[in-house]
Protein backbone atom coordinates (compact mmCIF):
# COMPACT_ATOMS: atom_id res chain seq x y z
CA UNK A 1 0.00 0.00 0.00
CA UNK A 2 0.83 3.86 -0.57
CA UNK A 3 2.84 5.01 2.34
CA UNK A 4 2.67 9.12 0.89
CA UNK A 5 -0.76 9.91 -1.46
CA UNK A 6 -2.28 13.15 -3.06
CA UNK A 7 -6.05 13.57 -1.80
CA UNK A 8 -8.40 15.40 -3.74
CA UNK A 9 -9.82 18.27 -1.32
CA UNK A 10 -11.78 19.80 -4.18
CA UNK A 11 -12.24 18.76 -7.63
CA UNK A 12 -11.91 21.25 -10.34
CA UNK A 13 -15.28 23.26 -9.72
CA UNK A 14 -16.24 26.34 -11.64
CA UNK A 15 -14.88 29.84 -9.94
CA UNK A 16 -16.56 32.81 -12.38
CA UNK A 17 -17.96 34.32 -9.04
CA UNK A 18 -16.04 36.62 -6.60
CA UNK A 19 -15.46 35.13 -3.27
CA UNK A 20 -14.35 33.02 -0.10
CA UNK A 21 -14.63 29.31 -0.71
CA UNK A 22 -14.69 27.23 2.72
CA UNK A 23 -13.16 23.70 2.58
CA UNK A 24 -13.30 21.72 6.06
CA UNK A 25 -9.90 19.89 6.48
CA UNK A 26 -11.93 16.65 8.05
CA UNK A 27 -9.21 14.54 7.23
CA UNK A 28 -7.04 12.27 10.21
CA UNK A 29 -3.57 11.76 8.02
CA UNK A 30 -1.13 14.00 8.34
CA UNK A 31 -0.86 16.59 5.69
CA UNK A 32 2.76 17.97 4.30
CA UNK A 33 1.35 20.54 1.74
CA UNK A 34 -1.56 21.91 0.65
CA UNK A 35 -2.13 23.01 -3.22
CA UNK A 36 -4.27 25.42 -4.66
CA UNK A 37 -4.71 25.64 -8.61
CA UNK A 38 -6.51 28.79 -10.10
CA UNK A 39 -7.02 29.26 -13.62
CA UNK A 40 -8.53 31.88 -15.73
CA UNK A 41 -9.34 31.89 -19.57
CA UNK A 42 -8.24 35.13 -20.99
CA UNK A 43 -10.44 37.07 -23.70
CA UNK A 44 -7.57 38.49 -25.18
CA UNK A 45 -7.31 42.08 -23.49
CA UNK A 46 -4.51 43.65 -22.08
CA UNK A 47 -3.23 42.06 -18.91
CA UNK A 48 -3.73 44.01 -15.43
CA UNK A 49 -2.36 41.43 -13.40
CA UNK A 50 -0.10 38.34 -12.86
CA UNK A 51 -2.50 35.20 -12.89
CA UNK A 52 -1.41 34.78 -8.91
CA UNK A 53 -3.27 37.92 -8.04
CA UNK A 54 -6.20 36.08 -8.47
CA UNK A 55 -6.28 34.52 -5.49
CA UNK A 56 -5.84 37.18 -3.08
CA UNK A 57 -5.74 34.88 0.35
CA UNK A 58 -4.94 31.53 1.32
CA UNK A 59 -5.45 30.70 5.40
CA UNK A 60 -5.64 27.66 7.11
CA UNK A 61 -7.87 28.45 10.34
CA UNK A 62 -9.30 26.28 13.65
CA UNK A 63 -12.12 28.63 14.65
CA UNK A 64 -10.29 32.04 15.64
CA UNK A 65 -6.91 30.43 15.15
CA UNK A 66 -4.73 31.05 12.67
CA UNK A 67 -2.50 28.35 11.19
CA UNK A 68 -1.46 29.77 7.86
CA UNK A 69 -2.93 33.18 6.16
CA UNK A 70 -0.83 34.48 3.52
CA UNK A 71 -2.10 36.50 0.03
CA UNK A 72 -1.56 33.96 -3.48
CA UNK A 73 1.53 36.47 -3.97
CA UNK A 74 3.30 35.96 -0.84
CA UNK A 75 2.68 32.13 -0.87
CA UNK A 76 4.36 31.59 -4.07
CA UNK A 77 7.39 33.81 -3.20
CA UNK A 78 7.56 31.82 0.46
CA UNK A 79 7.41 28.48 -2.01
CA UNK A 80 10.33 29.32 -4.23
CA UNK A 81 12.33 30.34 -1.16
CA UNK A 82 12.03 26.99 0.26
CA UNK A 83 12.09 24.90 -3.16
CA UNK A 84 14.05 27.06 -5.03
CA UNK A 85 12.41 27.04 -7.95
CA UNK A 86 8.69 28.72 -8.98
CA UNK A 87 5.57 26.74 -8.56
CA UNK A 88 3.58 25.97 -11.13
CA UNK A 89 2.40 28.74 -13.83
CA UNK A 90 1.26 29.61 -16.55
CA UNK A 91 1.29 33.25 -17.90
CA UNK A 92 -0.95 34.05 -20.72
CA UNK A 93 -2.96 36.96 -22.55
CA UNK A 94 -3.63 35.07 -25.39
CA UNK A 95 -7.44 34.97 -26.12
CA UNK A 96 -9.27 32.12 -24.78
CA UNK A 97 -6.39 30.47 -23.30
CA UNK A 98 -6.49 29.62 -19.67
CA UNK A 99 -3.72 30.88 -17.67
CA UNK A 100 -3.15 29.50 -14.12
CA UNK A 101 -0.99 29.73 -11.24
CA UNK A 102 -0.60 26.86 -8.29
CA UNK A 103 -0.14 27.82 -4.63
CA UNK A 104 1.45 25.35 -2.10
CA UNK A 105 1.15 25.92 1.37
CA UNK A 106 4.18 24.32 2.75
CA UNK A 107 4.19 22.99 6.37
CA UNK A 108 7.53 21.14 6.51
CA UNK A 109 10.99 22.20 5.15
CA UNK A 110 10.46 19.86 2.64
CA UNK A 111 8.06 17.75 0.79
CA UNK A 112 6.65 14.59 3.61
CA UNK A 113 9.32 15.88 6.12
CA UNK A 114 8.36 13.72 9.18
CA UNK A 115 9.55 16.17 11.73
CA UNK A 116 7.03 19.37 10.71
CA UNK A 117 3.83 18.91 9.67
CA UNK A 118 0.14 19.65 9.64
CA UNK A 119 -2.01 16.99 11.95
CA UNK A 120 -5.79 17.98 11.82
CA UNK A 121 -6.16 16.01 14.37
CA UNK A 122 -4.57 18.30 16.64
CA UNK A 123 -7.16 20.80 15.66
CA UNK A 124 -11.11 21.00 16.75
CA UNK A 125 -12.36 22.72 13.13
CA UNK A 126 -9.31 23.20 10.91
CA UNK A 127 -10.96 24.89 7.50
CA UNK A 128 -9.28 26.16 4.49
CA UNK A 129 -10.03 29.61 3.44
CA UNK A 130 -9.39 30.79 -0.19
CA UNK A 131 -10.47 34.24 -1.74
CA UNK A 132 -10.11 34.50 -5.35
CA UNK A 133 -11.40 36.86 -8.19
CA UNK A 134 -10.93 35.67 -11.73
CA UNK A 135 -11.03 39.19 -13.42
CA UNK A 136 -8.05 40.35 -11.41
CA UNK A 137 -5.83 39.09 -14.43
CA UNK A 138 -8.12 40.09 -16.97
CA UNK A 139 -10.74 42.44 -16.41
CA UNK A 140 -12.32 40.52 -19.31
CA UNK A 141 -11.82 36.67 -18.41
CA UNK A 142 -14.77 34.29 -19.46
CA UNK A 143 -14.29 31.22 -17.07
CA UNK A 144 -12.42 30.18 -14.68
CA UNK A 145 -11.62 27.10 -12.16
CA UNK A 146 -10.38 26.28 -8.65
CA UNK A 147 -9.26 22.85 -7.36
CA UNK A 148 -7.18 21.64 -4.72
CA UNK A 149 -5.10 19.00 -3.05
CA UNK A 150 -3.46 18.03 -0.23
CA UNK A 151 -0.06 15.53 0.02
CA UNK A 152 -0.71 13.47 2.85
CA UNK A 153 1.44 10.65 4.70
CA UNK A 154 -0.57 7.46 4.37
CA UNK A 155 0.70 4.09 6.37
CA UNK A 156 4.17 5.75 6.80
CA UNK A 157 3.99 6.19 10.71
CA UNK A 158 5.27 9.66 11.70
CA UNK A 159 5.92 11.43 15.08
CA UNK A 160 5.65 15.39 14.47
CA UNK A 161 7.14 17.58 16.68
CA UNK A 162 4.82 20.60 14.46
CA UNK A 163 4.40 22.07 12.31
CA UNK A 164 5.59 25.50 9.64
CA UNK A 165 3.58 28.64 10.42
CA UNK A 166 3.32 30.88 7.66
CA UNK A 167 1.56 34.03 7.85
CA UNK A 168 1.51 37.99 7.21
CA UNK A 169 3.07 39.27 10.35
CA UNK A 170 1.65 43.14 9.01
CA UNK A 171 1.15 44.70 5.79
CA UNK A 172 0.90 49.24 5.24
CA UNK A 173 0.61 51.49 2.66
CA UNK A 174 4.86 52.95 2.57
CA UNK A 175 5.22 56.04 3.31
CA UNK A 176 7.40 58.75 1.64
CA UNK A 177 10.73 58.41 0.44
CA UNK A 178 12.98 57.91 3.47
CA UNK A 179 10.20 57.54 6.13
CA UNK A 180 10.75 54.89 8.60
CA UNK A 181 7.97 52.29 9.28
CA UNK A 182 8.62 50.41 12.54
CA UNK A 183 6.92 47.16 13.16
CA UNK A 184 6.28 45.24 15.87
CA UNK A 185 7.17 41.45 15.85
CA UNK A 186 5.97 38.73 17.38
CA UNK A 187 7.59 36.97 19.89
CA UNK A 188 5.74 33.50 20.52
CA UNK A 189 7.39 31.41 18.39
CA UNK A 190 10.97 30.50 16.83
CA UNK A 191 11.27 32.28 12.95
CA UNK A 192 12.54 30.07 10.59
CA UNK A 193 12.72 33.21 7.98
CA UNK A 194 11.50 36.50 7.55
CA UNK A 195 9.89 37.51 3.83
CA UNK A 196 9.24 40.85 2.96
CA UNK A 197 7.55 42.27 -0.06
CA UNK A 198 7.94 45.79 -1.52
CA UNK A 199 5.54 46.24 -4.71
CA UNK A 200 4.92 49.11 -6.61
CA UNK A 201 4.41 49.31 -10.53
CA UNK A 202 7.04 50.28 -12.55
CA UNK A 203 9.52 50.30 -9.40
CA UNK A 204 12.22 47.84 -8.25
CA UNK A 205 11.54 45.87 -4.87
CA UNK A 206 14.39 47.82 -2.99
CA UNK A 207 12.94 51.28 -4.09
CA UNK A 208 9.90 50.45 -1.95
CA UNK A 209 11.86 48.84 0.53
CA UNK A 210 15.26 50.42 1.06
CA UNK A 211 16.90 49.67 3.99
CA UNK A 212 15.70 46.94 6.54
CA UNK A 213 16.67 47.04 10.80
CA UNK A 214 16.04 44.69 13.01
CA UNK A 215 16.57 45.73 16.49
CA UNK A 216 16.07 43.55 19.89
CA UNK A 217 14.94 45.56 23.16
CA UNK A 218 15.34 48.76 22.18
CA UNK A 219 18.23 48.57 20.11
CA UNK A 220 20.43 46.87 22.46
CA UNK A 221 21.15 44.32 19.62
CA UNK A 222 20.77 44.70 15.69
CA UNK A 223 21.09 40.96 14.87
CA UNK A 224 20.29 42.56 10.85
CA UNK A 225 20.51 45.66 9.44
CA UNK A 226 21.02 46.70 5.76
CA UNK A 227 20.54 48.12 2.77
CA UNK A 228 18.29 46.34 0.66
CA UNK A 229 19.72 47.04 -3.06
CA UNK A 230 22.91 45.22 -1.19
CA UNK A 231 21.13 42.33 0.21
CA UNK A 232 19.32 41.69 -2.99
CA UNK A 233 23.12 41.26 -4.71
CA UNK A 234 24.04 38.76 -1.81
CA UNK A 235 20.56 36.66 -1.07
CA UNK A 236 20.42 36.14 -5.13
CA UNK A 237 23.45 34.35 -5.20
CA UNK A 238 22.01 31.51 -2.90
CA UNK A 239 19.09 30.95 -5.57
CA UNK A 240 18.03 30.65 -9.30
CA UNK A 241 16.49 32.53 -11.15
CA UNK A 242 12.78 32.05 -11.00
CA UNK A 243 11.39 31.17 -14.43
CA UNK A 244 7.84 30.36 -15.86
CA UNK A 245 6.23 29.59 -19.04
CA UNK A 246 4.61 32.01 -20.96
CA UNK A 247 2.26 32.50 -24.73
CA UNK A 248 2.07 36.45 -25.29
CA UNK A 249 -0.53 38.46 -27.86
CA UNK A 250 1.99 40.48 -28.69
CA UNK A 251 0.69 43.51 -31.26
CA UNK A 252 2.43 46.41 -33.18
CA UNK A 253 1.20 48.85 -30.42
CA UNK A 254 3.30 47.96 -26.92
CA UNK A 255 1.25 46.16 -24.49
CA UNK A 256 1.84 45.92 -20.36
CA UNK A 257 2.98 42.15 -19.63
CA UNK A 258 3.32 41.24 -16.07
CA UNK A 259 5.79 38.39 -15.03
CA UNK A 260 6.22 37.03 -11.09
CA UNK A 261 9.96 38.01 -11.61
CA UNK A 262 10.39 41.64 -10.72
CA UNK A 263 13.77 42.30 -10.78
CA UNK A 264 16.38 41.71 -13.88
CA UNK A 265 13.72 40.23 -15.65
CA UNK A 266 14.14 38.86 -18.93
CA UNK A 267 11.53 37.62 -21.55
CA UNK A 268 12.82 34.95 -23.49
CA UNK A 269 10.41 34.78 -26.67
CA UNK A 270 9.79 33.52 -29.94
CA UNK A 271 6.71 34.32 -32.33
CA UNK A 272 4.92 32.06 -34.20
CA UNK A 273 6.01 33.81 -37.52
CA UNK A 274 9.25 33.96 -38.29
CA UNK A 275 9.34 36.97 -39.88
CA UNK A 276 8.39 38.97 -37.14
CA UNK A 277 10.39 40.71 -34.67
CA UNK A 278 9.67 41.35 -31.01
CA UNK A 279 10.97 44.38 -29.16
CA UNK A 280 10.62 45.79 -25.16
CA UNK A 281 11.39 48.83 -23.79
CA UNK A 282 14.66 49.24 -22.53
CA UNK A 283 13.83 49.06 -19.01
CA UNK A 284 12.59 45.40 -18.48
CA UNK A 285 13.52 44.96 -14.55
CA UNK A 286 10.27 46.37 -13.52
CA UNK A 287 6.87 45.21 -13.50
CA UNK A 288 4.83 45.80 -16.23
CA UNK A 289 7.12 46.16 -18.86
CA UNK A 290 5.85 46.42 -22.96
CA UNK A 291 6.39 44.61 -25.63
CA UNK A 292 5.49 44.85 -29.29
CA UNK A 293 6.20 43.61 -32.30
CA UNK A 294 6.58 44.39 -36.51
CA UNK A 295 3.06 42.41 -36.77
CA UNK A 296 0.48 41.25 -34.45
CA UNK A 297 1.23 37.60 -33.52
CA UNK A 298 1.60 34.79 -30.36
CA UNK A 299 5.08 35.01 -28.66
CA UNK A 300 6.04 31.64 -26.91
CA UNK A 301 8.44 31.56 -24.36
CA UNK A 302 9.26 31.93 -20.52
CA UNK A 303 10.13 34.78 -18.11
CA UNK A 304 13.01 34.80 -15.82
CA UNK A 305 14.73 36.62 -13.27
CA UNK A 306 14.91 37.82 -9.28
CA UNK A 307 12.37 38.52 -6.79
CA UNK A 308 9.07 36.61 -7.34
CA UNK A 309 6.45 39.14 -6.36
CA UNK A 310 8.32 41.97 -5.40
CA UNK A 311 9.36 39.03 -2.47
CA UNK A 312 13.08 38.72 -0.87
CA UNK A 313 14.02 36.17 2.30
CA UNK A 314 16.13 36.76 5.40
CA UNK A 315 16.52 33.16 6.36
CA UNK A 316 17.70 32.76 9.66
CA UNK A 317 20.06 30.07 10.56
CA UNK A 318 20.17 26.14 9.13
CA UNK A 319 16.79 26.53 7.12
CA UNK A 320 16.71 22.97 7.75
CA UNK A 321 17.80 22.49 11.48
CA UNK A 322 14.94 23.80 13.71
CA UNK A 323 17.35 23.92 17.08
CA UNK A 324 19.30 26.69 14.93
CA UNK A 325 16.23 29.16 13.85
CA UNK A 326 15.78 32.60 15.67
CA UNK A 327 14.18 32.35 18.81
CA UNK A 328 12.96 35.92 20.33
CA UNK A 329 10.69 34.37 22.69
CA UNK A 330 13.27 35.43 25.68
CA UNK A 331 13.48 39.17 24.51
CA UNK A 332 11.44 41.77 25.84
CA UNK A 333 10.87 43.30 22.28
CA UNK A 334 11.23 43.27 18.84
CA UNK A 335 11.35 45.43 15.78
CA UNK A 336 11.54 45.43 12.38
CA UNK A 337 12.31 49.27 10.84
CA UNK A 338 12.05 49.95 7.32
CA UNK A 339 13.08 52.38 5.57
CA UNK A 340 10.53 53.72 2.34
CA UNK A 341 12.79 53.96 -0.89
CA UNK A 342 11.88 56.57 -4.12
CA UNK A 343 8.62 54.60 -4.89
CA UNK A 344 7.62 56.21 -1.41
CA UNK A 345 3.95 56.63 -1.81
CA UNK A 346 3.01 54.66 -4.83
CA UNK A 347 4.34 51.34 -2.60
CA UNK A 348 2.93 48.61 -0.25
CA UNK A 349 4.84 46.40 2.19
CA UNK A 350 3.98 43.25 3.62
CA UNK A 351 5.97 41.66 6.35
CA UNK A 352 5.62 37.52 6.24
CA UNK A 353 6.81 35.10 9.01
CA UNK A 354 7.37 31.72 8.79
CA UNK A 355 7.27 30.11 12.58
CA UNK A 356 8.01 26.73 13.99
CA UNK A 357 4.74 26.59 15.89
CA UNK A 358 5.19 23.10 18.37
CA UNK A 359 2.41 20.73 19.34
Amino acid sequence: MARYWVATLLPSETATTAGTKTIDLDVTNPISMITVIMKARSAGTVMTAHPAGNVSKIEVVDGSGVIASLSGYECQGLDFYNKRVMPNNYVSDVDDVYAWATFNLNFGRKLFDTDLVLDPTKFSNPQLKITHNYRTCDASADDATLEVYAHMFDEKKISPIGYLRPVEAQSYASGANTSVETVDLPRDLPVRQMMLRGAASDYYPWQVVHDVKIEEDGGAKIPFEMNIATWLKFINQHYPPCQEPCSIAVNSTARDVYAAPTFTVEALLMPSTVTNIISRELTTTTIPFALDITASDTAFGHFSGWCPHYCFPIPFGDQMDFNDWYDPRPLGSLKAKITAGSAGTNGSVAVVLEQLKRY
